[in-house]
Parts: structure tokens; C-alpha cells; sequence
């Protein structure tokens, strides 16, 4: 007996005959007996009592028919649960917008996306499941996952409406592993006496930027899509890793 036989089961049981049965399903009436004749000798039952006029329900026909619809209503929901599975991605918050920009391969309606800071994502990784990682930092354990080694090509960028002027403040981002932050101040100490200013998130310093507050070494591909200017022209590479879950 399989699921089939329970969707043949259930269509006896409704139309109460075997022909009608037969044609809503589109089986020959020959088969649809033999194998309600199956189930019965599966679970040694007799399921309905057959007359001139169609089939009735045995008792034990009743609780077959509440087991048969109970057992269809689960699979029919595994079935939409594994096609509507949601994606568990874990990445950093300007990665996790590259990847919508400029990728497309997140859907924020169907996947779930974990966002940490990139010095907590190795330690996350190792706590959930994750199909996809994002990570400026290489895992400290990657086993199952395969690694990708990409660039952002990135440049100090201001607002479009801001001239160039020395006196423009630095913007870093205040988490101390974040790439962009490190590559900012490598020089930055040395070569200037002012004050840098630590923001919290990705989207903080772009808005500051966009208010015309100061520059940031970000993106290229955010020249366009948030209107930025080069506030210098000299490219830096930054490394970013992509951890993809091996299928086996």
C-alpha cells in the first residue's frame, strides 16, 4: 500500500461507488477494486459493504477514512514546507547588502538571514546550519562548505554634492574586525592630527555620508545605487569570503 492507495481509499469513501471513483481519478474500475482489495488485506479489514447501488462504510471503514485523510494532510503539508525551505544565511551587514545588489541571490521574504558582526560570525557558524556564509574573516572550521575567495574593489567615497576638501572627517565602522575600518586606519593615525568617528552599523555611515558629514572607504558598486562620489582615486581590493554547504 502507498500514498496513492490512500487518495483511492478516501475517493471510494466519498463517492460511495467504486465507478465514480474510478472516473474522477482516471483509473479503470478493474483497478481501483484491485486495489482497494489491497488495502483491505493490508490492514485485514473490510472497509465497505458492497451493494447494487455503490458501497457503504464498515466501522472500521469510518476510522480508516479519518486515518487516510489525517496521513494526506500531513504529507500535503511536508510537501509545501520542503518547497517553501528557507535558505539560513549568515553574513555581516555590508556583505548582506553587496549580496542583494549585486548577486540577487537573497530573498528577504523566503530566506532567513542572520546578521552578525564579522568577528562573531566564525563562532556563529559553528552554533546552526548555515547554506550560505558571508564572512570577511576566513571560518576557523569549514568542513562541509566550499570556499570562495572574491573582491570588493572599494574607494573612499563622499557624497556627490560635496566638493573634495581636506577637512572632511573620517567614517569607520566602530566594529573593530570590520576590514574597511582596518584598511582605513592604517595611514590614517600618522597622517592626521583630527579626530576619526566610529559609527555602528553600515547603514549609519552611509546615511552620513549621504548628508554630506564626511567620507568612508566602501564599495564601488555604491557609487551609483546611493549617489557617491571617488573622494579619492586610488582602489582598494577587499577580500571577502563565501562559504557554500557541500551537497553530497
Amino acid at each position: 500500500m502507498n500514498f496513492n492507495d490512500l487518495k483511492i481509499f478516501t475517493s471510494i469513501f466519498e463517492t460511495q461507488s467504486l465507478n465514480k471513483s474510478a472516473k474522477s481519478l482516471g483509473y479503470a474500475q478493474s483497478n481501483i477494486t484491485e486495489r482497494l482489495k489491497i488495502i483491505e488485506s493490508t490492514f485485514n479489514s473490510s472497509f465497505f459493504v458492497r451493494s447494487y447501488n455503490g458501497v457503504k462504510p464498515t466501522p472500521q471503514g469510518k476510522e480508516m477514512y479519518k486515518f487516510a485523510i489525517d496521513t494526506l494532510n500531513r504529507l500535503e503539508k511536508l510537501q509545501k514546507d520542503f518547497r517553501q525551505e528557507k535558505n539560513n544565511i549568515l553574513t555581516s551587514e555590508l556583505l548582506l547588502n553587496y549580496a542583494m545588489n549585486q548577486e540577487n541571490m537573497l530573498n528577504i521574504e523566503t530566506d532567513k538571514i542572520v546578521i552578525k558582526k564579522t568577528g562573531d560570525i566564525s563562532s556563529e557558524a559553528l552554533k546552526h546550519n548555515y547554506k550560505i556564509i558571508y564572512s570577511f574573516k576566513e571560518l576557523n572550521s569549514s568542513q562541509g562548505y566550499k570556499k570562495e575567495i572574491r573582491n570588493l574593489k572599494s574607494y573612499y567615497l563622499c557624497s556627490e554634492d560635496l566638493p573634495v576638501t581636506k577637512g572632511l572627517p573620517l567614517i569607520v565602522n566602530s566594529d573593530l574586525e570590520c576590514p574597511f575600518r582596518k584598511e582605513s586606519l592604517k595611514n590614517y593615525k600618522i597622517a592626521h592630527d583630527k579626530k576619526y568617528l566610529e559609527i555602528n552599523s553600515f547603514a549609519n555611515i552611509l546615511d552620513i555620508l549621504q548628508k554630506g558629514i564626511g567620507y568612508s572607504l566602501l564599495p564601488d558598486y555604491l557609487i551609483d545605487l546611493k549617489k557617491l562620489r571617488k573622494f579619492s582615486s586610488e582602489p582598494v581590493n577587499i577580500v571577502f569570503y563565501v562559504y557554500k554547504k557541500k551537497i553530497y
